[in-house]
């Protein structure tokens, strides 16, 4: 039998309905973001967030914690106000995995220098989607092109990824989800930017399900392989591609190997046939 469109959106839903609630805040890196009220704090969390989130979940969010204990209850505004130098000696001793307090410190200096230019991480952003409309990828480019300008030896640059190269870049559009959707996962403190120009970002698990589901055959998760997943989940969302990303990737891991297991748990086994056979109308 082949998909049908109708019926992976109705699955989707339930799965949409099931997951996205603050209860589950908990397993996401996300959840530092919403302790914080501020745009401006908001904002800033995020980055950092989002740029540690890799590596077991545990030690995400005790690195995360690391961090915010040392900038104090106003993030944003201590990141704006402290120099490099104290950036280096705030974060002294912080380690998570391959990343070191002095590559963290070149980073959050990099923030407060464009909170520092453009007024704000959304406002720069914002600039430079307006450079680039309807471009997120060659948005993020213009973006954390900001970024290096303030950290001449690239030191941080382990934490950001160069858009203008072929990697994924799941960390960034990760970050862009957050900042631009609103719901009860992402708290979406930029305004005026489409959520159908999102890009999804793939880890592990959204690749192996996009694989599952034919949106994509690529091996490996590069540039081409998010653009084919969030293509296939555009015909399902054109208005919010990335709706069903936190969703799913909860799904991905609690533990399927498979993807007829996958299928069993949306409870549409049957409808799939071979990737390479999907109907085009999916």
């Amino acid at each position: 039998m082949k998909p049908r469109r109708e019926d992976l959106i109705v699955q989707l839903e339930g799965l949409y309905r099931r997951y996205n609630h603050r209860v589950y805040l908990d397993t996401d890196p996300v959840q530092f973001v919403h302790r914080f009220r501020s745009p401006a704090d908001r904002e800033l969390v995020g980055l950092i967030a989002a740029h540690l989130a890799y590596g077991q979940v545990k030690s995400i969010h005790a690195s995360i914690e690391r961090v915010l204990e040392r900038l104090g209850p106003h993030p944003a505004q201590r990141v704006r106000e402290m120099s490099l130098r104290e950036l280096q000696e705030a974060m002294a001793g912080f380690v998570h995995r391959w990343t070191r307090g002095e590559a963290m410190a070149r980073f959050l200096f990099g923030a407060g220098e464009v909170c520092r230019a453009h007024g704000s991480l959304g406002a720069a952003f914002s600039r430079a989607w307006a450079e680039n409309p309807g471009q997120s990828r060659q948005a993020l480019v213009a973006w954390s092109c900001l970024f290096r300008g303030a950290d001449p030896k690239e030191v941080g640059r382990a934490l950001m990824a160069r858009p203008e190269n072929t990697s994924a870049c799941k960390r960034l559009h990760l970050y862009l989800r957050w900042m631009v959707r609103r719901d009860e996962i992402d708290p979406g403190p930029w305004e005026g930017l489409p959520l159908s120009c999102l890009l999804l970002p793939v880890d592990v698990h959204m690749h192996r399900i996009g694989r599952w589901l034919g949106f994509t055959h690529r091996r490996t998760a590069d540039e081409k392989t998010v653009v084919e997943i969030t293509r296939g989940f555009r015909r399902l969302c054109p208005e919010d591609p990335c709706r069903y990303d936190f969703a799913l990737t909860r799904l991905g891991m609690s533990g399927i190997s498979n993807r007829r297991e996958m299928f069993e748990r949306l409870k549409v086994q049957g409808l799939f046939p071979d990737p390479g056979n999907l109907s085009p109308d999916l």
